[in-house]
């Protein structure tokens, strides 16, 4: 019995050391017919001060549903840890929904931003080369 013990607490260990559950889809805050604008942005930060999120815009997507429709192509993993922290200097998709809701999605980390001031963090790892690349060609477009 003690040995079904330890090899279970070791197993779970492991799980929890590796930090994802497998391959996930990802979940849009809202159906991709809702959004009203994608941007890239950098300079992501929190200002505690005025209890919002900060962030520079790079620049506008012009079609919102390919955009959309190759994010969600891309592999994802939930991860079972917390996230690491919105890097100030990564790249990151900031949707925005008609009803006023907005997300922050980088690579590792995914902000949800609701309209009523309250924001949920997501456990998301997307594909680093695939999710880079995408932000990239559509920063090349827009140029």
């Amino acid at each position: 019995m003690k040995k079904i013990a330890t090899l279970f607490i070791a197993v779970l260990c492991l799980t929890l050391l590796i930090g994802c559950t497998g391959s996930a889809p990802y979940e849009m805050l809202h159906n991709s017919s809702e959004i009203e604008s994608i941007q890239i942005v950098t300079k992501v930060s929190y200002n505690i001060q005025q209890n919002q999120w900060d962030y520079e815009e790079v620049c506008t997507v012009e079609d919102v549903q390919a955009f959309a429709e190759e994010l969600l192509a891309i592999d994802t993993h939930r991860i079972l840890n917390d996230p690491p922290q919105m890097s100030e200097t990564a790249y990151v998709a900031g949707i925005t929904y008609t009803n006023g809701d907005c997300e922050l999605i980088s690579n590792r980390n995914q902000r949800r931003l609701y309209s009523d001031g309250t924001s949920r963090e997501r456990n998301y790892s997307f594909d680093s080369d695939s999710f880079d690349a995408l932000l990239l060609k559509y920063m090349e477009m827009a140029e």
